[in-house]
């Protein structure tokens, strides 16, 4: 499986976060998809260089996913 880079852009695309904002998106993201599809638990992790990961299981992010506006898929889920 390739692994891809996310730039997040926060400087143009995300003008208001700060990148702990985006970390916060991206696993409630990540929870949200592993409810809705019922896909396996989402792992966050250090790697032994130091870097972290976030994966999840689920179909995949999209530039619309970084907005403030709630899903209405989320929004009718029962959890």
């Amino acid at each position: 499986m390739a692994i891809r880079a996310f730039d997040l852009n926060i400087e143009k695309v995300l003008e208001n976060w700060e990148v702990e904002h985006a970390l916060r998106e991206i696993i409630a993201n990540a929870l949200d998809e592993q409810i809705l599809t019922g896909s396996d638990n989402i792992e966050i992790y250090e790697d032994e260089r130091g870097d972290w990961h976030i994966r999840d299981y689920g179909r995949g992010l999209r530039i619309e996913h970084f907005t403030l506006n709630e899903n209405q898929e989320k929004l009718n889920a029962s959890s």
